[in-house]
């Protein structure tokens, strides 16, 4: 049954549908290319990862986890490759701090411009963005879902529709609509109207609830 929309979300859900006559490219600031999602890398020059293969690096990862030279998470991802983004997924299990996690999941949402890599990358961030329980990391992978401007869109509107706490499908639902376009009012539509049968089956259980009340007196 889908849960009851928290006010937050009804509201934005509707305000969504008058936004739509606006052109989604006219929002600014959103959304990363290859480039700009380079940064938070170091700047200073250390080991050449570039001969190594995918297997390689993670191997480096799995061997000396949080230790492990922030090079090599750059190495993989930077490669436009299934099996890069793969082994970044497996090295986000293997590292303990923030700081590590963090730095994997702004480097997946790039992958949502290769073809053959962005299903394994954006299925993370949206299960990290479901089921992390450290705030800071699960709020990385909502807003990295926000920037995957070819495919985020699908994955934020699987994380409104889930049982995730309102915080998080509000903004998934605030990022949903920057990424809309004038295909996206049926769903807006019926996210609506799935939550007015909600709230009527909520109200009527309510009244149900008060009749027993009144005749037990």
């Amino acid at each position: 049954m889908p849960q009851l929309l928290p006010a937050a979300v009804r509201a934005v859900a509707l305000s969504s549908l008058v936004l739509l006559g606006v052109p989604a490219a006219g929002l600014a600031g959103f959304g990363s290319s290859a480039s700009t999602l380079a940064q938070g890398a170091d700047e200073e020059e250390g080991p050449d990862f570039s001969g190594k293969s995918e297997a390689e690096l993670l191997e480096l990862v799995l061997a000396e986890r949080d230790g492990v030279e922030r090079g090599v998470v750059d190495e993989l991802a930077g490669r436009d490759t299934r099996a890069a983004a793969e082994a970044l997924v497996t090295a986000y299990d293997a590292f303990a701090s923030v700081h590590m996690r963090r730095a994997v999941l702004r480097r997946l949402r790039r992958f949502d411009a290769v073809d053959a890599a962005w299903e394994p990358a954006l299925e993370h961030l949206l299960e990290v963005a479901s089921d992390e329980r450290r705030r800071d990391i699960r709020s990385a992978a909502v807003e990295g879902l926000g920037e995957a401007q070819k495919h985020g869109k699908a994955f934020l509107a699987r994380l409104v529709e889930s049982t995730a706490p309102d915080e998080y499908r509000e903004r998934a639902l605030e990022l949903h609509v920057r990424l809309s376009g004038p295909d996206d009012r049926d769903w807006y539509r019926g996210l609506i109207a799935r939550d007015m049968g909600a709230v009527q089956r909520e109200l009527s259980e309510k009244g149900k609830k008060g009749k027993k009340k009144k005749q037990s007196r």
